[in-house]
């Protein structure tokens, strides 16, 4: 009786291991984890008009974030020109590699930024709230 009740429960986990193996195959809920957005980020910040302004570009930049599934806050600074900003919140979305969202703080009122992020590199293009293009972030990890 006992060796029949260990046959039949081996049975059991091993049919059980196919079905969750054969059931998990091509599955897109079941990934690697990734990198996230998360954490401290440095590079430079390029103002678009730097002959207005005399605002030269490769301003030392740096930015922090937390992300909550997609979505992501954060603060962004530029601090070494006449051109930069200091601890304006980021607010926005991260769908695959595309990263949008507002501004608020400093320089903008209601501004923009779109980018694409990778597990080491973000770039962004920044727009205050009158749709002015302020200028691009190139950051790393």
């Amino acid at each position: 009786m006992k060796r029949k009740l260990v046959f039949f429960l081996s049975i059991v986990v091993v049919t059980l291991a196919i079905i969750f193996d054969e059931g998990c195959k091509g599955s897109d809920n079941i990934t690697a984890p990734r990198v996230g957005i998360s954490g401290s980020w440095t590079g430079t910040f390029d103002p678009f008009d730097v002959v207005d302004f005399d605002c030269g570009s490769g301003t030392p930049a740096r930015a922090s974030f937390t992300q909550e599934g997609s979505t992501v806050t954060g603060t962004l600074n530029a601090t070494e020109n006449l051109c930069g900003f200091t601890d304006v919140a980021f607010r926005g979305t991260l769908q695959g590699n595309a990263l949008s969202g507002t501004l608020t703080g400093d320089r903008f009122r209601n501004g923009t930024a779109i980018g694409t992020f990778s597990d080491a590199t973000l770039e962004f293009v920044l727009r205050d709230g009158s749709g002015f293009l302020w200028g691009s972030m190139h950051l790393h990890r």
